[in-house]
């Protein structure tokens, strides 16, 4: 779920928000139009939280994405091919995130390792 954030990395203003949408590549280029257009010159200055809420409950983000962008979360958002939707799993050694292929808009399961359990990557 969403959560208030820590002020000094949140995402304080909408236009804050879509800036990092924008930087997310979590959609095309026409997509990211459509989300944009949706903001008004008024909208830019207000809190992001209630349009990140929005887009969640229209579908366009997940809670994952919405919570990394308002954040400013290091949590990748997408990786090579994929959009990630969302943390399925987290241990020492690895991350299993829940993951969308791009091209085919395929759900998958896509393994992470965390090189900090590896330093010498023994384990490639």
């Amino acid at each position: 779920a969403l959560h208030a954030a820590q002020p000094s990395r949140a995402a304080t203003t909408v236009e804050d928000f879509v800036g990092r949408l924008v930087q997310s590549r979590l959609f095309t280029a026409e997509q990211m139009a459509a989300v944009v257009a949706s903001v008004t010159p008024a909208d830019h200055q207000k809190p992001a939280m209630p349009f990140a809420r929005r887009l969640v409950s229209d579908h366009v983000l997940t809670d994952y994405q919405a919570a990394v962008l308002v954040h400013g979360s290091p949590q990748p958002l997408a990786l090579d091919e994929f959009r990630i939707l969302e943390i399925a799993g987290a241990g020492g050694i690895a991350t299993l995130y829940k993951a969308q292929r791009l091209r085919n808009h395929e759900v998958v399961a896509l393994k992470v390792r965390n090189p900090a359990a590896d330093p010498q990557g023994q384990w490639s």
